[in-house]
């Protein structure tokens, strides 16, 4: 499903990814531990095709990663750049407008997915009432 075939990436003659190769099979659990300064945000951002590797290949469903449309993949950082006073609705709705939903469209969506998940009584909370779990 997800396969990494020696990928560097050096920023500044400083390596930050040194050769590193997996595969991730569907249905597979994969952790990515390592000490600071590791690699590891480095490795999901060449995934993620946030950055380019100097040298390496990415393949998703034997697909070269960047002709994977971006909609299939998804990050969740430890930092999660929410507007902290910004009701649910109006987070979710920016978020989709940010990928290319009309602003309707992506509120639509927003409640839809509140819905489906049971949250639909959070629409109006404002992020910083919710714990770290909910806002993730």
């Amino acid at each position: 499903m997800l396969e990494i075939i020696d990928l560097v990436k050096t920023f500044h003659n400083a390596e930050a990814v040194n050769g590193i190769s997996f595969n991730i099979e569907k249905g597979q659990v994969f952790g990515l531990l390592g000490p600071n300064g590791a690699g590891k945000t480095t490795t999901i951002r060449l995934i993620m095709n946030i950055l380019r590797p100097d040298s390496g290949e990415i393949y998703f469903n034997s697909e070269p990663r960047q002709k994977v449309s971006h909609s299939t993949f998804g990050y969740l950082p430890e930092e999660r750049g929410l507007y902290q006073r910004a009701n649910i609705l109006n987070m979710l709705t920016y978020f989709g407008t940010l990928n290319g939903l009309s602003t309707h469209k992506s509120e639509v969506e927003a409640i839809r997915q509140l819905d489906k998940f049971g949250l639909v009584e959070y629409t109006q909370a404002r992020i910083f009432e919710l714990s770290k779990g909910m806002q993730q």
